[in-house]
């Protein structure tokens, strides 16, 4: 297959995964409205966060984390061989081994909710109020989430293996759908303690396995879970997985302190960088992430076979994309952030004040966008080659300079009584997030000395004098930040759509006059 098919089957697999990532972004955004007006920046919403936020810290070292990364390069290894009934049996023994595994971890968190809230939000604890009750009875509900959701991202990891990414880019829309739904059960049954949103994460679990094992069946074959300490297959993935979990813990500890060092701040600083971060992750679930997800599995398969140049090209092109998209959004999350903000959650119990707020955490988060696209470009590079060393000594070297920098910063900040301490900590994230991915790339130009010294310059200029032609114009002609408050919704929408929608054109404009081609730069 020629170079230029092989890139237009990458652009096509991401475009997918993409399109369909954007409708569960869609939906997750939808969400958030909701959990915007009904439950506002408080109390109940900064317990949901704690809540739903410790199991998915474990969730990355079983699912997302550590199993897809270590999986799928043994699973594509494997099937280069084309043995069907050993995939089958390899898939059947690390399901059953990890489904027993994470089911003891779900049960000593359902047992150990006191202790667990206590160690990821100590200001909860020491208040000893309702922030701390509401958490408690909610993670009881949301712990054994990480179990149908660990069996799940398996199940997605084998899929994506055999290039059907379009099941598993679908499952997180369940998830909305069942916390949308709770969100509307909470108003109507007028629940103090949210119980029902930790019932509505508890039913997203097996709302989203269930979906996923039936297309795992009819493509993967006719696997049964069972116990498989000793094979050597799942052996040698736990190996891999062993610095893969050290990597995820660097950022998962990064999330776990923020958690912390929040839970000591104003009431709602949580929630603020909740809702700001849920923005900022619109563009990279849509973008990044898609680009890691098609990226893993093809990367290991062109290791696998030994197409080493094709191998540096098709990650190549995939980190020349991610900045094609990161750096606008990132401009435009920056310059608009106040008027998405509005647009999106003022209303309800949603304040003037708590977009304002929001608004300074998502300018931070915003320029770390790059970097954190770049670090999901970057990873399957390494990983693909069963390298899980690097990107973890490069992920705790991100994490050591983060730290360095926010916790000073940020004590300074609370003693001086400054203006937002919260959007500190999101910038803490942004700076940890260039750091890593800028290492990481030059790790990854090592790989290819021979490379001219122009093929990322050219794209990466282009880019930037577009991004910043974008930029020019949505400072000059949209609307003062002050003036959204003060119109009508409809009116708040369509300005939105106006800006965002003139800015993507101008932006593509650009590109294609300064030369920028998608399937061949």
């Amino acid at each position: 297959m020629s170079e230029g098919k092989k890139k237009q089957g990458l652009l096509g697999s991401w475009s997918l995964v993409a399109g369909l990532t954007t409708v569960s972004r869609v939906l997750g955004l939808a969400r958030e409205i909701a959990f915007a007006r009904f439950l506002g920046a408080g109390v109940v919403m900064d317990a949901f966060i704690v809540a739903f936020r410790i199991p998915n810290l474990f969730r990355h070292f079983f699912a997302e984390g550590a199993l897809t990364q270590s999986f799928v390069p043994v699973y594509s290894e494997r099937m280069e061989a084309g043995d069907k009934e050993e995939l089958e049996d390899l898939l059947g023994r690390v399901m059953g081994t990890l489904g027993a595994v994470v089911a003891v971890v779900s049960l000593v968190g359902v047992i150990f909710a006191p202790a667990f809230v206590g160690l990821c939000a100590p200001g909860f604890a020491l208040e000893g109020g309702e922030s701390y009750e509401q958490a408690v009875t909610m993670l009881r509900r949301t712990f054994p989430y990480l179990f149908f959701i660990s069996i799940t991202a398996m199940l997605a990891a084998a899929l994506n293996a055999h290039r059907k990414f379009a099941a598993a880019a679908f499952t997180p829309v369940l998830m909305n759908v069942c916390l949308i739904a709770a969100a509307g059960l909470y108003v109507m049954q007028a629940d103090p303690q949210g119980t029902v949103l930790g019932w509505g994460v508890f039913a997203a679990g097996p709302a989203q396995m269930a979906f996923l094992l039936v297309f795992a069946r009819a493509t993967c074959g006719s696997f049964r879970p069972q116990w498989g300490w000793r094979d050597s297959r799942v052996r040698r993935i736990l190996t891999l997985m062993v610095p893969v979990i050290i990597g995820s813990s660097a950022a998962q500890v990064g999330v776990l302190l923020d958690t912390v060092l929040a839970s000591f701040l104003a009431s709602g600083s949580l929630s603020w960088l909740n809702f700001s971060q849920r923005l900022m992750e619109f563009p990279l679930g849509v973008f990044g992430v898609a680009l890691a997800t098609v990226a893993l599995p093809r990367l290991s398969r062109l290791h696998a076979a030994g197409e080493r140049d094709e191998y540096l090209a098709s990650t190549g092109w995939a980190i020349r994309s991610g900045l094609a998209i990161s750096l606008p959004c990132a401009a435009g999350l920056f310059i608009l952030a106040e008027p998405i903000m509005a647009t999106l959650f003022l209303g309800g119990k949603f304040s003037v004040v708590d977009v304002e707020m929001a608004a300074l955490s998502l300018q931070a988060y915003a320029l770390g966008l790059p970097g954190l696209v770049g670090i999901k470009t970057l990873v399957p590079s390494f990983f693909a080659r069963q390298d899980m060393k690097t990107p973890v000594k490069v992920a705790l070297l991100a994490l050591a300079c983060k730290f360095a920098v926010t916790l000073p910063l940020l004590s300074y900040w609370v003693a001086q009584n400054l203006h937002a301490p919260h959007a500190v900590l999101a910038g803490g994230t942004a700076l940890g997030a260039t750091i890593n991915a800028a290492a990481l790339w030059l790790l990854f130009r090592r790989q290819d000395p021979d490379a001219k010294r122009g093929a990322m310059f050219r794209p990466l200029l282009r880019i930037v004098v577009a991004t910043g032609l974008i930029s020019v114009l949505l400072i000059e002609f949209a609307p003062a930040p002050a003036l959204w408050p003060e119109v009508s919704r409809v009116v708040r929408v369509l300005w939105i759509l106006a800006c965002v929608g003139g800015a993507a054109a101008a932006y593509f404009v650009g590109l294609f006059l300064t030369g920028h081609r998608w399937r061949d730069d």
